[in-house]
């Protein structure tokens, strides 16, 4: 469980990347983006289902963005789901 505090600094974060044109166009990356907000604000956010959405995601990759699809694979064996879709969207700035 994540404090309120930080679900604030993650949706800012979420808010922030949706807002910029070039993460927008990316309709799964705004698919998972609206979901984990609307999950964070409900407090119902599935760590199972964030981990498919992701690994989802990185599957469709491959062959358009490797490295992207690489990073975010590797990043979930070894790591949270909600602490991998953070630090994806701190890279991404």
């Amino acid at each position: 469980m994540i404090t309120k505090d930080h679900t604030r600094d993650v949706i800012s974060l979420i808010d922030e990347r949706l807002k910029n044109e070039e993460f927008s166009k990316d309709r799964e990356f705004a698919a998972i983006c609206t979901w984990v907000r609307e999950k964070l604000l409900e407090e119902e956010l599935d760590s199972d289902e964030l981990f498919g959405r992701i690994q989802s995601y990185a599957i469709n990759k491959r062959r358009r963005k490797p490295t992207l699809a690489s990073d975010l694979e590797k990043a979930l064996t070894m790591g949270r789901p909600l602490d991998v879709f953070i630090g994806w969207l701190r890279h991404l700035r």
